[in-house]
């Protein structure tokens, strides 16, 4: 019975694009939000070019994480920066 009942279920596959940061939580500023997380290509500590992502979200929502395209381009060797930044109701 339990083999019949599995038959038509799927392995569950998290979303390829949801990687997880090399560092997390890099403050670059004073404000809880100005926090960034790093993506590293896996092949090394050699210099690397940096994309930064920056979330959209009108300024005023939006989270630094999951950054999608940081899979696509640690994987083409670029290293990205995804920020957190004060949104607009925050910012002095």
């Amino acid at each position: 019975m339990a083999a019949t009942l599995l038959t038509g279920c799927s392995a569950f596959q998290a979303n390829p694009f949801e990687i997880q940061p090399t560092f997390r939580d890099l403050a670059y500023g004073d404000h809880p939000r100005q926090k960034l997380d790093l993506y590293l290509p896996r092949d090394g500590g050699q210099p690397r070019p940096v994309i930064v992502w920056i979330h959209g979200g009108r300024w005023s929502g939006g989270e630094k994480y999951p950054a999608y395209p940081a899979e696509i381009l640690t994987e083409a060797g670029f290293a990205v920066a995804s920020i957190g930044y004060r949104l607009s109701g925050e910012a002095a």
